[in-house]
């Protein structure tokens, strides 16, 4: 076990229930990210003014399936946008109430209204200490926790 770990869990957990989620969007491939709690205005060179949420939750490098209740309403695999924008509609004002670890490969990410996602890991095309998730708050000196199969819960802690 990781140094950590435990505390990680924790941290997490009281971070639960989140704050109404506000965004829910796809970037690459099949990232997906959940914007929650104040909006917070980001400048870059790189990109026009925008907001970002005071919590966001990104699920990527894993394969990932959204149910409703226990009906299959969308996976990573889907590649229509339109698709992503109707069903994560449902999503707003939603809150993620439990993150779960099913089995070193498996996490659930329950959300109010009975919806909840499952993240696998894809150990054939990720590598083990992939993360399948991270957990930050923007602008605020708290640590991003994130889950990897070798890791388990860990703080995802930046080199300087």
């Amino acid at each position: 076990m990781y140094k950590g770990m435990k505390d990680a869990l924790s941290v997490l957990h009281s971070r639960l229930p989140t704050p109404p989620i506000w965004a829910a969007y796809r970037r690459v491939g099949s990232f997906i990210y959940f914007n929650m709690g104040e909006r917070v205005e980001v400048t870059s060179p790189q990109r026009p003014s925008h907001y970002v949420g005071k919590l966001i939750l990104v699920v990527h490098l894993c394969h990932w399936k959204l149910f409703d209740d226990d009906k299959e309403v969308l996976n990573s695999y889907c590649e229509d946008d339109n698709i992503y924008e109707t069903v994560f509609s449902n999503l707003i004002e939603q809150q993620i109430t439990k993150i779960k670890k099913v089995n070193t490969t498996t996490i659930r990410i329950s959300f109010s209204k009975n919806w909840h996602v499952v993240l696998e890991a894809d150990l054939d095309f990720y590598e083990k200490e992939n993360e399948l998730f991270y957990c930050y708050k923007t602008q605020e000196n708290e640590d991003t926790i994130s889950y990897s199969v070798e890791r388990g819960f860990y703080f995802n802690i930046e080199d300087n």
